[in-house]
């Protein structure tokens, strides 16, 4: 995943929007140490030509793959799979459940975050449809992977956010309001649709593959907001079955063939560099909470055992097991995952479970668990464990660390192990981030 835009650059402008702003330094008219060309300066005006177009979607995906690493660091800690044990209070509100806090810097910076990588998807489109409109698109995957990155940025912002702004650059737009943030959802659809008819033309398989694992994520995501909104108690009845995603889960398996298939983005030293894996492995920040691993001292974050068992075996869970120790060795680089065929079997095995047929649910969670090896298979009649039981821990397992938990502690119930009782995340079920301090601050249309 290469960073071609490097000479992208993002601060707040004037009214709680951003400033695209591309930092040329051609040939000057004098010579000595800084008479010198940057390779990669790129001029606005090179954005404007077809040719520009995979320059623009692989900075898009530069600027999506940042922002989701930093709102794992978020979300992770203020659910039971990350915990702080550094110096910044930040953490320490999120890990007891103070989750909207305008003021958290944490917070606060994962907004600037958020805003870049959403104007820059739906800048990306914009140019690339006009390209593709006047018969000029080098490239029609192009687009295609524009779509993608697009989507996954606004389920991101749905999951994410309790309301948004969708501002350009200097003019700065009004709050869409909180009972609307289902729209960033069907945004994310109707890009995740656009691009799957171009991939599926152009015969990109992999691509077609990709968007179409997305979108069922996202339809899946939509269900999820909906029992949750408006935030104030759990849902009586927490479990999703939407056709829309039922039916794009099971095309992907179609697709896989049974394969542990999964789309991740890549994270290196020369590329970009993960934000989460950072404030676990390099500044010590966080580290995997407590009750899932032992670790030698409180400011250790290189743990020593997995404690977490497996809900049948009864042995430390090898999943959860193997993320933990691979992570904690690749520092702020390696991947995450955005969705896999894991998720897929995942999100029929809860379909088939709200539609009360308990064999379809463990037929899929037992697919998931054959996909690791020494997983014994769940047979309803030889353990004490329900379904219900082992959908929820196969869920936090195998979509760990993917952004998926806290909106599956609101729907079942199931506070936090450090969450204070007065806090909002305790006491108002599908409470999620606010407009942070940033934007407050700048942007007149936000009281």
């Amino acid at each position: 995943m290469k960073r071609h835009l490097n000479a992208l650059r993002w601060r707040p402008l004037g009214r709680g929007s951003f400033l695209f702003a591309l930092l040329v330094l051609g040939p000057a008219g004098c010579t000595g140490l800084f008479d010198v060309e940057n390779p990669n300066n790129v001029n606005a005006d090179d954005l404007e030509v077809p040719s520009a177009a995979s320059a623009l979607v692989n900075g898009t995906l530069s600027s999506v793959a940042q922002s989701w690493s930093r709102m794992l660091a978020l979300t992770s800690t203020a659910t039971d799979e990350v915990r702080w044990i550094g110096s910044r209070q930040g953490w320490l509100k999120l890990d007891q459940g103070t989750i909207s806090d305008p003021l958290n810097e944490f917070v606060d910076a994962a907004w600037i975050s958020f805003g870049q990588a959403r104007w820059l998807a739906d800048e990306t489109i914009g140019k690339l449809e006009g390209f593709q409109s006047a018969g000029e698109l080098l490239d029609a995957t192009d687009l295609a992977r524009a779509y993608l990155y697009g989507g996954i940025v606004y389920t991101l912002i749905g999951d994410s956010w309790d309301d948004f702004v969708l501002s350009d650059r200097a003019e700065a737009a009004a709050p869409i309001g909180a009972d609307n943030m289902s729209q960033m959802y069907t945004t994310a659809i109707e890009y995740l649709t656009n691009g799957l008819a171009i991939a599926r033309s152009e015969g990109a398989g992999d691509l077609e593959l990709q968007l179409l694992a997305q979108r069922a994520r996202a339809r899946f995501a939509a269900a999820v907001w909906h029992k949750l909104n408006p935030p104030g108690m759990a849902p009586s009845d927490p479990w999703v079955n939407d056709s829309g995603a039922n039916s794009d889960a099971a095309a992907v398996l179609a697709l896989v063939g049974g394969s542990d298939w999964k789309y991740e983005f890549a994270y290196s030293a020369t590329t970009v560099t993960s934000y989460v894996g950072g404030q676990i492995n390099n500044r010590q920040e966080l580290r995997f909470d407590d009750d899932l691993a032992t670790y030698p001292g409180r400011g250790s974050s290189k743990p020593v055992d997995v404690i977490l068992n497996d809900i049948i075996d009864e042995m430390p869970d090898p999943v959860l097991a193997d993320l933990i120790f691979n992570w904690t060795e690749t520092r702020d680089v390696g991947s995450l995952t955005v969705v896999s065929a894991r998720e897929m079997h995942l999100i029929l095995a809860e379909a088939a479970l709200a539609s009360g047929d308990q064999t379809g649910a463990v037929t899929h969670i037992n697919h998931v668990r054959a996909m690791t090896p020494g997983l014994t298979p769940f047979d309803p009649g030889m353990y004490s464990a329900s379904t219900a039981d082992l959908l929820k821990h196969t869920r936090f397992v195998n979509l760990f660390f993917q952004g998926r938990r806290l909106g599956d502690l609101y729907r079942y119930g199931d506070p936090a192990n450090l969450w204070q009782t007065t806090s909002e995340a305790y006491n108002t079920p599908g409470v999620f981030f606010p407009i942070t301090q940033i934007e407050r601050e700048s942007n007149p249309n936000v009281g």
